[in-house]
């Protein structure tokens, strides 16, 4: 992954613009991915966020059940909390997905596994830290974060989905 790289999240650990964390699995605030990491030429990054913000507005914020524990990953070692509700984030997902592409947005290749169909909403451990089954999250927003040189991240941009 090489910096300029943008992802698309719902945090569930609220953090404002401008946040910067490490990018290793301890660091990242809690979130559900909504798109993975893509690429976008600098010039068409702000025709592109400013589409997902079109989009985003139009929708009204909803509420998600957290479900129980799984292992994911190729060594079955990265333990989630799968969502129980996962009807709207699939939606959310994909037309987020569809976005990035029509706004000349590039998936990375090795995401490719982890999208659309093959897409399970799930917020990612971290030791003791963590949703418990039967937790209830609001998606109020899709968060831009950049990967930095150096291995860092950062927020840059909060799309709020309207109230209802």
């Amino acid at each position: 992954m090489k910096p300029g790289a943008l992802l698309l999240v719902s945090l569930i650990e609220k953090h404002p613009v401008g946040y910067i964390f490490e990018r290793s699995r301890r660091a990242w605030p809690l979130h559900i991915t909504l798109v993975p990491w893509f690429y976008v030429a600098d010039a068409q990054e702000a025709s592109l966020i400013g589409a997902i913000a079109q989009y985003v507005c139009s929708l009204e914020r909803f509420e998600v059940i957290v479900g129980a524990e799984e292992s994911f990953g190729p060594s079955k070692d990265v333990v989630v909390n799968v969502i129980a509700t996962q009807e709207l984030l699939k939606t959310l997902h994909e037309r987020l997905i569809d976005v990035v592409r029509k706004n000349a947005g590039t998936l990375n290749n090795s995401e490719d596994k982890w999208i659309l169909d093959e897409y399970i909403a799930h917020i990612t451990r971290h030791g003791n830290i963590g949703r418990n089954e039967g937790d209830v999250e609001i998606i109020d927003s899709v968060v831009v974060v950049r990967l930095l040189d150096d291995n860092q991240c950062e927020v840059v941009r909060i799309l709020n989905l309207e109230k209802r």
